[in-house]
């Protein structure tokens, strides 16, 4: 019998009896025949099936009759697990936050939305090892987005505000945010939205706020926007950081 590792709201993720290494997402019996279900995994399976990086989750097998499952590779544990089991200090986070940037890059780059960027949905062997999966809510610019009646458009914290008000109009500005929230957990150890600015290193606040501003417009325009920013924060060094809006 294979071994159950996790549930992800309508399916669940289990070891393959034939290759432990191998891990496989179908959908519940309860959520066989429901539409919406069969759909978002269908979402999904296309949406993996676009990318070929090592920073996006790899699919190797699937149900391309009924989309009721797929196999991917195992990992070891999601970035909220390794988060609680590892000293976690700045050269970690870094590290960390270019992998899920350089995931965010390829995503942007194939004119996507994530929309549900979260610890659970970061996968990691190592902190080098690292992918973002479930792309069960991922909008494409091409199509419709399915509607937030299954479990939620995303988690709430993690989730950018326009989300909950038309889910058909994010951009990648939503992921952004969602990236945002990330750092700041990631340096605080707080799902919280009153910041203590002071677990944070001086260089990435206004990074980080510009992120998570409120309206969409306030926040960096592309991913590639937020990745220079970071890079040039990283560059700094020790050397005295004054803060400014890039």
């Amino acid at each position: 019998m294979s071994e159950v590792i996790g549930f992800g709201g309508f399916a669940r993720i289990s070891k393959t009896e034939e290759n432990p290494e191998i891990v496989k997402k179908e959908l519940l019996l309860d959520y066989i025949d429901n539409n919406q279900a069969r759909a978002r995994l269908k979402r999904e399976i296309e949406s993996l099936l676009l990318f070929e990086s090592n920073r996006i989750v790899k699919i190797l097998d699937f149900d391309n009759e009924y989309f009721s499952w797929y196999t991917m590779p195992y990992y070891k544990s999601n970035l909220e697990v390794f988060y609680n089991k590892v000293d976690v200090n700045e050269k970690t986070i870094i590290k960390i936050a270019i992998n899920i940037l350089e995931a965010m890059l390829i995503i942007e780059s194939k004119n996507m939305v994530h929309r549900d960027l979260k610890p659970n949905n970061i996968l990691l062997n190592s902190v080098d090892d690292l992918v973002v999966c479930d792309f069960g809510l991922t909008k494409m610019k091409r199509d419709t987005v399915l509607t937030r009646t299954l479990q939620g458009m995303g988690t709430d914290y993690f989730s950018a505000p326009e989300q909950f008000e038309n889910a058909k109009t994010v951009d990648i500005r939503a992921d952004i945010y969602s990236f945002g929230r990330i750092l700041i957990w990631l340096f605080t150890k707080e799902t919280t939205y009153n910041i203590n600015h002071e677990l944070i290193p001086l260089k990435y606040r206004s990074l980080i706020t510009k992120c998570v501003e409120q309206f969409p417009d306030n926040r960096y325009n592309s991913v590639n926007d937020v990745y220079d920013a970071f890079i040039q924060r990283i560059s700094i060094g020790k050397k005295t950081y004054k803060e400014t809006d890039s």
